[in-house]
């Protein structure tokens, strides 16, 4: 019967190390970003951030008051933007460990801006923020785009 507690104890601890394995073998990072370009038409654009999340772990809305995902330090070269930030996925809601109801994503996030063309081309550089957490251990993680 000790032992059966022992190991029931370790099991977090256990869970644990193993994701980080997960991560590591990622380079490190617990949401992994891409980025892709729609035209939408009318000198318009889409810019697409794609993240995909490390298994276990969540990361929040661009609408969270604590940890909100959100992009800075964004520059903006022959365009101009014309849409902020906005979700294209859909969170899921729960209630975390202190009873608060939030709304996160696992396995994937997806959000997006507009620009419009100013000249022939443009160019759009910044960051994305995001802090994700699993077990009540969380990570902010920036990602330059």
């Amino acid at each position: 019967m000790q032992q059966i507690k022992r190991i029931l104890l370790l099991m977090p601890v256990i869970f644990l190390g193993m994701i980080g394995i997960a991560c590591a073998q990622s380079g490190g990072k617990i949401v992994n970003w891409s980025s892709k370009v729609y035209d939408k038409g009318d000198g318009v654009y889409q810019i697409r951030l794609t993240g995909t999340v490390a298994q276990g772990y969540h990361t929040y809305t661009i609408t969270d008051e604590l940890s909100a995902t959100e992009i800075f330090d964004d520059e903006y070269e022959g365009c101009e933007k014309v849409a902020p930030l906005y979700q294209i996925s859909e969170p899921v809601e729960e209630t975390d460990q202190f009873g608060d109801v939030i709304k996160c994503f696992y396995d994937e996030i997806v959000v997006a801006f507009d620009v419009k063309l100013t000249s022939a081309t443009g160019k759009v550089k910044g960051s994305i923020f995001t802090n994700s957490c699993i077990l009540g251990e969380c990570k902010a993680e920036y990602w330059d785009y």
